[in-house]
C-alpha cells in the first residue's frame, strides 16, 4: 500500500475512534441525568408553573422568546434566569442507592414538595415534576417524581424561589415631565382635581369642571417633575399592602400614555403601585410606540415600590396628605 493511502486509512481510523469516544462520553454524561425530558423536549417548553404550599408562580415565553412572569402582570424575567433554571433542573443527577440503604418512600410529602408543571405554547402538558428537598449532611439533594413515576433520589438540585420579585426584572416607571399634558389628583376622600396645558411650554391650569380638591398649581408642577425622577428603595408584591384611602395621581402624556400611581403608607414609608394604558389623544394621531410603551409600563402593576421620602413628598404631597 502506498504511503499516502496508509496515511488516509490511519486518519480514518483515528476519526472513527474520536467519534466513538464522543458518543460514549455523551452517553455517559446523559445516562445519569434524572430528567432527560428537560433535554429532549427543551425547545417545546413555553409555560412553567411552580407551586409550593400556598405559593404559585407562573412563567410564559413570549413570541420573541423572552420569558415573562405570567402570574405577576407579565413582568419580564431577569435575563436568562428561566433558561438557567431549566439548565440546572436538567443537570440534576441520579444518586445510585448504596448497599443496605433504606428504601425510598412510596410518595412524597405534599407539604414540602415543589410541583413544577411544564407545558408547550398551546398549554399542552409536557411533564409534571415533584421535588422534595432532603435535609441532612448531603447538600442539594432531593427526592424527585416525574409524572406518576417512582421517587428517585437526585443531587445537584437548584434553589427554587416562588416569589415573583426574585425572578422579575423590576424598575419603577418614569415619565419625562415635558411629556405630561394632564395631571389628575384624587384625594383619599375621592375628590378629583384636574390640571392641564395645551403644550409643553405652557403652565398647568386647573380645569373648569373638577371637584375642587385642594391642589395648587405649584404642587402640580413639583409632582410632574417628580415623575421624571422616580426611584425605588425596595419592592414587594402590591397585594401585600392595603390600598383603601390612598391618594391617586394620574399623568396623561401628549401622545396618549396614561400612567396611574396609587400611593399608600405603612411603617416603612410611602409605597406606590402603577398602572398604565394608552388611548390616542382626541383630534391627534397616535405616536408610534406609545401603545407598546404603555404595555411595558403596565407590566410593573403587580408590585409596590417604596419611594424615597423626598420624592414621595413631591409626588403625593399635592393634597397636603
Amino acid at each position: 500500500m502506498r504511503p499516502v493511502w496508509k496515511g488516509l486509512a490511519l486518519a480514518c481510523v483515528v476519526v472513527g475512534l474520536i467519534v466513538a469516544a464522543v458518543i460514549l462520553v455523551r452517553q455517559d454524561v446523559f445516562a445519569d441525568r434524572a430528567l432527560p425530558i428537560l433535554t429532549e423536549q427543551r425547545d417545546q417548553i413555553a409555560q412553567i408553573t411552580i407551586r409550593h404550599r400556598q405559593d404559585t408562580i407562573g412563567f410564559a415565553k413570549a413570541e420573541d422568546g423572552t420569558w415573562l412572569v405570567s402570574s405577576a402582570g407579565d413582568a419580564p424575567v431577569r435575563e436568562a434566569l428561566v433558561e438557567t433554571f431549566l439548565d440546572d433542573l436538567a443537570n440534576m443527577r441520579l444518586v445510585r442507592p448504596e448497599e443496605g440503604a433504606p428504601a425510598l418512600p412510596s410518595r412524597l410529602d405534599a407539604d414540602a414538595t415543589y410541583a413544577i408543571a411544564l407545558a408547550d405554547a398551546a398549554g399542552k402538558g409536557l411533564a409534571l415534576i415533584s421535588i422534595q428537598p432532603e435535609a441532612g449532611e448531603e447538600e442539594n439533594r432531593a427526592l424527585v417524581v416525574q409524572d406518576a413515576g417512582q421517587p428517585m433520589r437526585v443531587s445537584h438540585v437548584p434553589e427554587i424561589p416562588v416569589s415573583a420579585e426574585r425572578w422579575a426584572d423590576l424598575s419603577i416607571p418614569t415619565l419625562s415631565p415635558e411629556r405630561v399634558r394632564v395631571l389628575r389628583v384624587m384625594t383619599p376622600d375621592a375628590r378629583l382635581a384636574t390640571f392641564e396645558r395645551p403644550n409643553a411650554e405652557s403652565g398647568f391650569q386647573r380645569a373648569e369642571a373638577d371637584a375642587g380638591a385642594p391642589v395648587n398649581a405649584e404642587a402640580v408642577r413639583q409632582a410632574v417633575e417628580a415623575l421624571g425622577s422616580l426611584r425605588s428603595e425596595k419592592v414587594r408584591p402590591a397585594n401585600d399592602l392595603a390600598w383603601g384611602g390612598a391618594t391617586m395621581v394620574m399623568a396623561e402624556t401628549f401622545d396618549g400614555v396614561t400612567l396611574t400611581l396609587l400611593g399608600a403608607r405603612d411603617e416603612a414609608g410611602t409605597w406606590v403601585r402603577v398602572n398604565a394604558h394608552h388611548q390616542p389623544p382626541q383630534g391627534g394621531e397616535a405616536k408610534a410606540g406609545a401603545e407598546a410603551e404603555a404595555e411595558k409600563l403596565n407590566r410593573m402593576r403587580a408590585f409596590a415600590f417604596l419611594l424615597p421620602p423626598e420624592i414621595a413628598s413631591r409626588l403625593f404631597g399635592v393634597t397636603g396628605s
